[in-house]
């Protein structure tokens, strides 16, 4: 998580301007104040109502930039997710068939990771602006009117904190569940297109079958996650509520007898109910980013995807070269590469005829060239039959600086 915060520079300047949004709202509440305890004492100052003025108007400036470098990081944050999937996967061709991670990885790299990412700055990015907010206008109510408002907040936050925090495995395990789940339905989904549009019964029930058992399952884990979310997170408002509205309560009985006093309670209290509105913000986006950091762990943890060997799935005995007839040696032609010539590889279904393209291509890496039978390659055409791509295909490979290894539909070339 650090590298997509730390890292990101649009965001480091999106949070800068928060901050000082932050800092002209606390300078507002600090004028509204001091313009109540000039009326109560029979004045009026004028510089403290231009300055509440001024800074209500001129909060609009860092708020703007700061949506405007938020948005710029969010796209920042998933290039850099993207970057990193492609230095852990780049060339590792041994991966190609493994049909569960494919799934996954085509469901993380197209919605999840911007889905997570998004949700994991904004999170911050709202957290970070209502903590500030909290502060600076807490602080600036406690020196206009008395430090000890500070205490009852303070115990407050830590009490809320402490009923989250012991929610923290509760909130990770569904998140996780949630997430997974998730996945699920978008894996149950990238196989819409052939089931509905060709309409085998057969196929087109299972599919369904499919699609309805992982929507019910996903439905089940996001709703549990979210009642686990809002239980912690109401359950440390209240323990927040009780210790910061006690105090008020206590200053208001106080200084029941000081008009000066009172007329600035009351001046103050609207941003006080603001600021416990906030308080119960931070506390849910508390809960959030606990949820949040199980979901980031699920984006990383295909990273930890350990490197197959596709040796235990070749039989090379049994797949032999068509022009000769004798065994395919794979480790003689790896070693003295033939710059011309084709080989063909024949054998039986499932003696590994696929894996010994995938190897080649995984050990000579940029020098040879890997076209399978149905892919999802980048060309210039992506129009016709079957027959008509494959043509387009290989005539555009012809035009560009192709390697001198070309591997396609188990033949090498």
């Amino acid at each position: 998580m650090r590298r997509f915060i730390l890292g990101n520079r649009a965001f480091l300047t999106s949070l800068f301007f928060v901050v000082m949004m932050q800092l002209l709202v606390a300078f507002s509440t600090y004028c509204i104040s001091k313009l109540a305890q000039s009326v109560a004492h029979g004045s009026l100052n004028v510089g403290y109502l231009f300055g509440f003025v001024g800074s209500l108007v001129g909060v609009f400036i860092p708020a703007y930039l700061g949506s405007i470098y938020f948005e710029r990081a969010t796209f920042d944050a998933l290039l850099r997710y993207h970057d990193d999937f492609e230095r852990h996967f780049l060339g590792k061709a041994c991966h190609y068939h493994d049909g569960n991670l494919t799934q996954n990885a085509k469901a993380l790299l197209s919605q999840e990771a911007k889905l997570t990412l998004d949700d994991t700055l904004l999170t911050i990015y709202d957290l970070t602006s209502l903590i500030f907010n909290v502060g600076f206008n807490l602080f600036v109510i406690a020196w206009v009117i008395d430090g000890r408002i500070l205490w009852g907040y303070a115990v407050g936050f830590v009490l809320a904190l402490g009923v989250v925090w012991l929610f923290k495995n509760r909130l990770s395990t569904s998140a996780t569940v949630a997430q997974n789940t998730r996945l699920s339905v978008l894996s149950a989904l990238s196989y819409a297109w052939d089931n509905i549009i060709i309409f085998n019964t057969y196929n087109h029930t299972r599919h369904r079958h499919k699609v309805n058992d992982s929507l019910a399952a996903a439905k089940r884990a996001v709703v549990r996650a979210k009642l686990i979310h809002h239980v912690s997170a109401n359950l440390g408002m209240l323990s927040l509520m009780s210790s910061a509205l006690g105090v008020t309560a206590w200053l208001f009985w106080q200084h029941h007898h000081n008009i000066a006093m009172l007329a600035v309670l009351v001046a103050t209290l609207p941003r006080q109910i603001q600021m416990l509105q906030m308080c119960e913000a931070i506390i849910a986006y508390q809960a959030n980013l606990m949820a949040l950091s199980a979901r980031v762990d699920g984006l990383l943890g295909i990273f930890k995807t350990p490197k197959i060997s596709l040796a235990n799935f070749i039989q090379s005995d049994k797949i032999l070269v068509k022009q000769t007839g004798r065994v395919f040696d794979l480790t003689k032609l790896l070693d003295n590469p033939p710059r011309t010539g084709r080989i063909t590889l024949v054998g039986d279904n499932g003696v590994g005829k696929s894996c010994v393209l995938l190897t080649i291509k995984e050990r000579l890496y940029a020098k040879s060239y890997y076209l399978p039978a149905k892919h999802e390659l980048c060309f210039d055409n992506n129009f016709g039959s079957t027959g008509q791509r494959l043509m387009s295909e290989i005539d555009e490979l012809t035009h560009d600086d192709t390697p001198y290894f070309c591997l396609m539909n188990g033949t090498l070339i």
